[in-house]
């Protein structure tokens, strides 16, 4: 394995060449036809591109929720340069080798070169970062500005503090998921501050640039759409199928069904808000019954 790694090792730039090689090829031999949430983040790009305006529409009001709302606008972006899967797929290839980069970085300013170039091979034989440029999914994305985050923070300045807050607020706007490393990094400041490792000013900058990015994006969202929306709000809903009676630890949709915890008559008559407080307070119900099974559902 050493004899493989080393050899790895020394071909490190070639092997970089031919990882972009090899997306290029994937992208252009095969036909993208997006299903699931691929399709549904691409029909919402197309309703924006038609109606000429911003995600979320007005017409989005009554949908069951509001998904990642930057990364939608961002694909919409994309798509006015060339309406086509081809171009969400070259930016995919952009940003994952954008994320090796950042990968290496980090890896170098934390551990050391060697490290960093171990975990970029590692990187490109996982293969499902390798699939993920074909698909029109929030993942790359948003690691992306998770790694920005990381990256900018291991500067230790002022003005890249505030860049870290800033790709932190970014992520949050493409998943809720963001909300964790706020939660991370904060753990480590404070403990540092504790320490008398950092000045009690550090996380000043770094809260400007996360609430910034969540002001200034939900503020543009309220003017075009009514409602203050800088991120997914999903989140009950996929959390309602992992609390209620029918549960079993897996995707099941079974519980939005006419007689289930999670049905609405008539849904399409309600706010996408107005369900999420309803499917938030069926998963709190039952979880403060069931906590027990509901551990155990993990």
């Amino acid at each position: 394995m050493s004899k493989i790694i080393n050899l790895l090792t020394a071909n490190f730039k070639y092997l970089l060449v031919l990882y972009f090689i090899i997306q290029l090829s994937l992208l252009f031999k095969f036909p993208i036809h997006y299903t699931s949430d691929s399709g549904y983040y691409f029909k919402l790009a197309q309703d924006c591109l038609s109606h000429g305006g911003i995600y979320p529409l007005p017409q989005h009001l009554f949908e069951d929720y509001i998904v990642a709302p930057l990364y939608v606008n961002i694909v919409t972006l994309l798509l006015t340069i060339f309406n086509s899967s081809l171009t969400i797929g070259i930016f995919n290839i952009v940003l994952n080798t954008f994320q090796i980069f950042l990968l290496y970085k980090i890896a170098s300013k934390i551990i050391s070169r060697n490290v960093a170039v171990i975990s970029v091979i590692m990187y490109i034989f996982y293969l499902n970062n390798l699939g993920l440029e074909l698909l029109n999914l929030t993942e790359l994305l948003f690691t992306v500005s998770i790694s920005c985050c990381i990256y900018f923070y291991l500067k230790k300045k002022s003005w890249y503090f505030l860049l870290s807050g800033i790709f932190c607020g970014l992520s949050i706007a493409i998943r809720p998921l963001g909300w964790a490393l706020v939660i991370s990094m904060f753990a480590l400041i404070i403990y540092k501050i504790y320490k008398k490792e950092v000045h009690w000013s550090v996380p000043l900058p770094i809260l400007v640039g996360i609430f910034g990015i969540i002001i200034l994006f939900g503020s543009i969202t309220w003017l075009s759409f009514g409602k203050f929306v800088y991120t997914s709000n999903n989140g009950p809903l996929n959390i309602l199928m992992g609390a209620n009676d029918l549960a079993n630890g897996g995707y099941s949709e079974s519980v939005f069904e006419k007689g289930n915890a999670g049905y609405i008559e008539h849904r399409e008559n309600y706010a996408f808000d107005q369900k999420e407080q309803f499917w938030l307070n069926q998963s709190l119900s039952w979880i403060t019954s069931h906590p027990l099974k509901w551990v155990l559902l993990f």
